[in-house]
């Protein structure tokens, strides 16, 4: 009985005798476990994440799961960080354990959200208004990052007094645009690609980059907001982490005042590439 489903064994699958002495208990049983998971403490659930190789099935990065059995899958919820839980299928689990089971997966994912993202979820409550109230909001909408593309026009009319709540809240204004560093963390990184690829109804996300990597090799098929999501700035041929980003978008400004910029290994270290694909991150 993994979660609320009952699995008959292979060798008892077929003998109705048993499968009826099952049925008769199956409903008290489902309601304990029911009564069991809504008193567990938030250890006791956990969203299912890709493997060391970064590839995952639709099932594990979609799933709820209580001591190890799934009971739930995520799904678009009205933001990116308000996912709605659907409770997989159980047919014993009667209509008000269901209501019950619910609220404590709602409750639980809400925290575990907001433990893991906080720097996003405070700005989403932020009392800011305005224009910064404006950039908070396309930051949470973002995972993090906004390009400077989409709030050009509103910087300007940001005041000093809410651009310090907007430093103290961990945002930064940059060159390309504004983001959350604390996003750029390998584990929230993970998360927000889930939470992307909920929100985006796309089953699984694509492969994430390697932990320490300051770049990585662009496809086709990777669209410009998931990498974004995940904390990269498509760039030419290569996805630049944003902070990175930043900061060689800063050499090269102070480069640039002293007349022609020659590419260096500085440079190239910086990013993580070869010479040859540094033009078209230039371009």
């Amino acid at each position: 009985l993994p979660g609320f489903n009952f699995v008959a064994d292979a060798d008892v699958a077929e003998d109705r005798t048993v499968l009826a002495a099952a049925r008769r208990i199956l409903p008290d049983e489902v309601s304990r476990r029911a009564r069991w998971l809504a008193e567990d403490p938030d250890s006791a659930f956990a969203l299912g994440v890709a493997d060391e190789e970064g590839s995952a099935t639709t099932a594990p990065w979609r799933t709820v799961t209580w001591r190890g059995a799934p009971v739930a899958r995520l799904q678009r919820g009205p933001t990116v960080l308000s996912p709605a839980i659907t409770l997989l299928p159980a047919e014993d689990l009667s209509e008000i354990n269901r209501e019950r089971v619910l609220t404590r997966l709602r409750k639980w994912l809400g925290h575990y959200i907001n433990a893991q993202l906080g720097a996003l979820t405070s700005l989403e409550k932020s009392t800011l208004t305005g224009a910064a109230r404006g950039l908070a909001f396309q930051l949470t909408e973002g995972l993090g990052i906004v390009p400077r593309s989409d709030i050009d026009k509103i910087l300007g009319t940001i005041g000093k007094a809410d651009r310090r709540v907007l430093r103290a809240a961990g945002v930064r204004l940059g060159r390309l645009g504004a983001h959350v560093p604390a996003m750029l963390k390998p584990a929230r990184r993970q998360l927000a690609a889930l939470l992307w690829s909920v929100y985006s109804d796309i089953p699984v996300p694509p492969k994430l980059p390697q932990p320490a990597a300051a770049s990585f090799l662009l496809n086709d098929a990777l669209p410009t907001a998931y990498c974004r999501a995940i904390g990269f700035e498509p760039l030419g041929p290569r996805a630049l982490r944003f902070d990175v980003a930043e900061r060689l978008a800063g050499a090269l400004w102070t480069r640039r005042q002293s007349g022609a910029i020659t590419i260096d290994r500085d440079l190239l270290s910086l990013v993580g590439c070869a010479k040859e694909e540094f033009a078209g991150i230039l371009e």
